[in-house]
């Protein structure tokens, strides 16, 4: 696990986190419980960015001793400036570059596609940018990530500029 967060987070981003919070002693069980690790000498977004890059290589964040879903856990939190964090892991895939967080304020990329395959609790769905912010299509949920992605990628396509 650790190889993964060393890919997408800096040394300076890991070094701060897992100095302050008990992260370390966590992630090697697979398991991290979010109450363990939010304390007043770290950031609160470095340690999500941290944790979602944990959960997206099989990591399992608890919040409230509960298995949780990371958008689940910030809908919860009620911060919406977390929302930075996966929209900048999206935007990096789509716009080819591998998602690197560091220590600090995200800048989420310019380029975005009007389509996006997220998943959710229910499966894999398509999202669609509107005024600068993603909102769940009805009647298009997937079972797998791949035939959401396809279904993302022929949606962008069928726009006309």
């Amino acid at each position: 696990m650790l190889n993964y967060l060393r890919k997408h987070c800096t040394s300076e981003l890991l070094t701060y986190v897992l100095e302050n919070t008990n992260i370390k002693s966590e992630i090697p069980t697979n398991i991290v419980h979010l109450e363990n690790c939010i304390n007043e000498k770290c950031n609160l977004m470095d340690v999500m960015k941290v944790l979602y890059v944990f959960v997206k290589y099989g990591g399992n964040l608890y919040y409230h001793n509960k298995l949780s879903e990371f958008p689940i856990i910030i809908r919860e939190i009620g911060d919406i400036e977390l929302t930075k964090i996966s929209l900048f892991w999206i935007h990096s895939e789509c716009n080819g570059v591998i998602p690197v967080f560091d220590k600090g304020d995200i800048l989420v990329p310019d380029i975005l596609p009007d389509f996006v395959a997220t998943q959710q609790l229910q499966g894999w769905c398509i999202e669609k940018l509107i005024k600068g912010e993603y909102h769940l299509m009805k009647n298009e949920l997937y079972p797998t990530e791949e035939i959401a992605k396809a279904r993302a990628k022929e949606l962008n396509q069928s726009i006309k500029y």
